[in-house]
């Protein structure tokens, strides 16, 4: 599915019961490269599973004069304005908080595709059921067939 591509690979704060190293790994093996962020949860998952996966800190943005929730804004655009495919994984409890909901808004202003774990689809239409490395999630892909 994501083959050879940049893909940003991030969610909840509180972590999630889904296998990201799973997925991960299976995106590696796409010879995909890996970008996250620096928050707890998730981000701090695809870490520990990557070493060597691409991070973009929240601190960078506060050097820059900007307040701590601004930065954290700022570091969640950058991780998906650099990248070209966004998995993005929730809670225990299924429900994008307002960091996830931000990086989903971003994505998909951007026509990047985005995929999202478990098994509540986001609100909006267009969503289709699509299993990653056996993890069931919705995929919207901003029509860009190449993808499959």
């Amino acid at each position: 599915m994501f083959n050879s591509l940049i893909v940003a690979v991030v969610g909840s704060r509180h972590g999630s019961n889904l296998p990201v190293a799973q997925v991960c790994y299976h995106l590696l093996g796409q010879h995909c490269q890996i970008v996250t962020g620096c928050a707890a949860g998730v981000d701090h998952q695809v870490r520990q599973a990557i070493p060597n996966a691409k991070v973009i800190s929240a601190m960078s943005f506060v050097r820059r004069g900007l307040p701590v929730s601004a930065a954290l804004a700022a570091r969640t655009k950058a991780v998906i304005s650099n990248s070209q495919a966004v998995c993005i994984f929730p809670p225990a409890n299924g429900n994008l908080g307002p960091g996830s909901l931000l990086a989903l808004q971003s994505a998909l202003k951007q026509n990047i595709p985005v995929w999202v774990a478990g098994s509540k689809p986001p609100t909006q239409l267009g969503w289709q059921p699509f299993v990653l490395s056996g993890v069931s999630g919705w995929f919207f892909n901003c029509g860009l067939n190449s993808l499959f």
